[in-house]
């Protein structure tokens, strides 16, 4: 992590970089989670040595692959995150507010997978109690991208109402999402 972070601010001061680009920003799936590892293997040797993007892909706020730690890669995309606005020359803000996430499916029997809200580092899964009309919240911050869909502990047998919502790296949450 140090000698990323050397590189980096080597760039941000020498006079001759104007600018730079990191590309291996993997993107949220339609549905639920995130688009699969790029050359993707099943071999700890070629993972760490070859062409495999269980070194390279980068997906925020971090997943743990066979190279690195979720807590790892989501050092780096901070370290990247604050070089873009080192390059450009200003300071460093807070981060976004994430927009509220979109379930995109309920199950009997308490799956509930949503699409993953950009800059959400965790969500907070509710249930509407059907006797009080009052949303209970069943995971408090404790679920992730990597975690969708998310399976209620103690789901209720018929007709579950479900919604989501998103927390940043500053710990601001997101607009719920829609019930259902």
């Amino acid at each position: 992590m140090a000698a990323f972070g050397s590189l980096l601010d080597t760039i941000a001061k020498d006079p001759n970089i104007s600018g730079d680009g990191f590309w291996a920003l993997q993107a949220h799936l339609d549905n639920f989670g995130f688009q699969p590892i790029p050359a993707d293997t099943n071999n700890p040797v070629f993972a760490e040595q070859g062409e495999s993007g269980e070194w390279w892909a980068l997906y925020y706020p971090g997943i743990k692959t066979m190279v690195n730690t979720a807590a790892d890669m989501a050092a780096r995309a901070q370290q990247l995150r604050a070089h873009a606005y080192a390059m450009s020359g200003t300071p460093v803000p807070s981060h976004a507010i994430p927009p509220a996430p979109v379930i995109t499916s309920t199950v009997l029997g308490g799956l509930v997978a949503w699409r993953g809200s950009a800059g959400a580092t965790r969500y907070s899964i509710e249930r509407l109690d059907p006797s009080t009309k009052q949303w209970q919240t069943l995971c408090d911050k404790c679920a992730t991208d990597a975690d969708d869909p998310w399976v209620d502990p103690h789901p209720a047998l018929i007709g579950a109402v479900y919604r989501v919502t998103a927390w940043n790296a500053d710990d601001v949450v997101s607009p719920p999402s829609q019930p259902r």
